[in-house]
């Protein structure tokens, strides 16, 4: 059995973007920098200490590199997170809503031409939410965040909503291919601990090979310390891909407060993502990124059909699941650990790695070489759980 018009199979695809091919080296005895994890953000921050001269190295646990939420996400740039603007006023205040839509508008236009920039939709379901939409609008004038209603979209039981003009659409596997040029990668050693000895950081894998390093950058799920691992958690993030088909969506949205994304590919297929709430844990704690969750993508394929009546004809070739990393309380963390400056944590992304990787990416590199990492804001530091 397949999933052709909505019949289920027990199986996950792989993703409609698979993962760059890459040469791989063996563990080196040491380095300047390891770099934890060979995804958006291990290889943006490997690719920029390199640029500048120094050594380093990026260990993966996978058998490939970018084969998490890099390739199996949806290649959308957004400067609004998961939280709708008005929400996130009332959640963290003008000033601070201030400085994350800053720094994510900076994530976004480090994309340059890499790109698509058609703007990205959001759009309500629901009473409640559609009645926000004043709120919203209103809300992102005040974080200084361009907007337009969205109202003639023709989209059954879903609300008027607005268009941001920043932001956009990228291909993942493309731009995981750019960004891992000229980097030096180790496959399949993952990291289990990291050992300090006063002198340097002994980087232990689980294939008893060790690495000895000047700093160690900690990136996506591949938090390896005590204090690291009690900050995270895993996610798994759920998607689907149709057959092609002639355009439906005039740029990508996310829709029923950010939980659901949807977009259309050059090609023509409809991606479309989320719908966790189908499961009573909200897929929280779930590690396998190898399978799909029946429930979920019944809904998604409900959704799917019920919001975008156009698709209910086309073949879905492809359904996949991927692991998110959020933090304990929802923001995102970059700096060096408490106490253990030369080991650093970036991460916590969630679904939004394309919004704020680069950005974290940029902010870690500029500490490592300047000392300072002016723009990130205060409520994204380590030092905000002391």
């Amino acid at each position: 059995m397949d999933w052709r018009k909505g019949v289920s199979i027990a199986e996950a695809t792989t993703s409609i973007w698979l993962p760059p091919s890459h040469e791989c080296i063996d563990p080196p005895i040491s380095t300047e920098v390891v770099v934890v994890g060979a995804g958006l953000t291990g290889l943006t921050i490997a690719q920029r200490l390199s640029a500048q001269g120094a050594k380093v190295v990026v260990l993966e646990k996978k058998g490939k590199i970018a084969d998490g939420m890099a390739t199996r996400g949806m290649g959308i740039a957004s400067i609004m997170l998961l939280d709708p603007p008005f929400r996130l006023i009332q959640a963290v205040g003008l000033d601070i809503a201030k400085q994350i839509t800053r720094f994510t508008r900076e994530g976004v236009a480090l994309w340059g031409p890499r790109i698509d920039p058609v703007g990205v939709g959001y759009l309500p379901k629901g009473k409640g939410e559609c009645e926000e939409l004043e709120d919203n609008l209103k809300a992102l004038s005040m974080l200084g965040v361009a907007a337009e209603p969205w109202e003639d979209h023709g989209f059954p039981m879903l609300g008027k909503g607005w268009r941001q003009p920043q932001g956009g659409t990228f291909d993942p596997q493309t731009s995981m291919c750019e960004l891992a040029k000229g980097v030096r990668i180790v496959a399949n050693q993952k990291v289990v601990s990291i050992e300090d000895d006063g002198f340097d950081l002994m980087v232990h894998t689980d294939k008893n090979r060790r690495v000895r390093a000047d700093l160690v950058v900690m990136t996506g799920g591949a938090q390896v310390t005590p204090w690291a691992k009690a900050k995270f958690h895993p996610v798994r993030h759920q998607a689907l891909a149709t057959e092609a088909t002639e355009a439906v969506l005039p740029f990508p949205a996310h829709l029923q407060y950010g939980y659901t994304s949807i977009r259309q590919t050059v090609e023509g297929r409809i991606v479309a993502a989320g719908c966790r709430w189908a499961s009573p844990h909200m897929e929280v704690g779930e590690t396998d990124d190898t399978i799909i969750n029946p429930a979920v993508h019944t809904k998604l394929m409900g959704f799917l059909h019920q919001h975008f009546p156009s698709t209910a004809n086309l073949d879905v070739t492809h359904q996949w699941s991927a692991i998110m990393t959020f933090s304990c309380d929802g923001l995102p963390v970059i700096g060096p650990l408490p106490g253990r400056p030369r080991i650093i944590s970036c991460g916590g992304f969630g679904a939004f790695g394309p919004s704020l990787s680069l950005r974290a990416a940029k902010a870690v590199v500029d500490g490592i070489t300047t000392g300072e990492s002016p723009g990130v804001p205060a409520c994204f530091s380590t030092q905000r759980f002391d």
